[in-house]
């Protein structure tokens, strides 16, 4: 798609792959994507250029040989309860422009991969996300930019203004080779086979009531029953399909920051969550 002078439009439902780019957006007030399944593109999946407003819910951003979601100058981005992994270079890169990522899974892997890239300035505002950077990737990096290894040396290099209650646990996908990112819980997880909650899982992901308690993506009331009073992370939260919580009064202690590993310098405060 290559969009310009267009606001208003919002695409649901939707899958593309295998282009030269699944979206370029020009001089659009307003495009909105949800529930979109896009990637394995030779440059990037989605790009945002001049007097752009893209904002990107519910949705899987996967395995294009460049970045995943491009914010160049003049564009304002928000990803809010997406899934972004294995990207050529980022997840989300910064080319000038703006961008917000909240409730979201972003995960790259191996050399020369990053989760957050600085192509040149940009402003980004990102917190309660599940951060997971392995097998040699950088949770940031840029040009001129020393990377960022783990979520803490990240946190650190922004003064603790990005992330600080994100994590980076393993996910606990029900079957991610199968395309099936539905959060494990021994409590219920919609099974897209029969259309119906199972409680045959053997373990409950960490991302389950840990997203933002407070602002516009705080919202879990179309989660079903129990649902902790709090929106899930990841694609499937604030939706009728979100995995569901322990009990009342069950809950344990989350340990937030460092998760992912690293090392404290100096002083560092840390995070938890109930």
């Amino acid at each position: 798609f290559q969009l310009k002078y267009v606001s208003g439009l919002r695409l649901t439902s939707l899958m593309l792959s295998n282009a030269y780019m699944n979206l370029h957006a020009e001089n659009c007030g307003y495009v909105g994507l949800d529930r979109v399944r896009l990637g394995y593109c030779a440059t990037n999946a989605v790009f945002a250029g001049v007097n752009t407003r893209l904002d990107v819910s519910h949705s899987l951003i996967e395995q294009s040989l460049f970045n995943g979601i491009q914010a160049s100058t003049g564009s304002t981005v928000k990803i809010v309860n997406d899934l972004l992994r294995d990207n050529g270079r980022a997840n989300v890169c910064l080319q000038g422009g703006n961008a917000e990522v909240k409730n979201s899974i972003l995960e790259a892997v191996g050399s020369q991969q990053y989760v957050y890239y600085y192509a040149n300035t940009g402003t980004l505002v990102s917190d309660y996300n599940n951060i997971r950077a392995t097998d040699g990737a950088n949770v940031r990096g840029g040009t001129g930019l020393t990377p960022a290894r783990f979520l803490i040396d990240w946190q650190i290099s922004t003064a603790f203004s990005n992330d600080v209650s994100s994590f980076g646990y393993e996910a606990g996908f029900a079957n991610a080779d199968g395309g099936d990112f539905h959060l494990k819980s021994t409590n219920g997880r919609y099974d897209a086979v029969s259309g119906v909650f199972v409680t045959n899982d053997v373990e409950t992901s960490r991302l389950i009531d840990l997203g933002t308690q407070t602002g516009p993506y705080a919202d879990y009331t179309n989660e079903p029953a129990e649902n902790g009073g709090r929106i899930n992370v990841g694609v499937y939260g604030n939706t009728a399909e979100a995995s569901k919580s322990p009990p009342a009064g069950t809950g344990i202690i989350v340990p937030l920051t460092m998760s992912d590993g690293g090392t404290i310098r100096n002083t560092v405060e840390m995070h938890w969550t109930y």
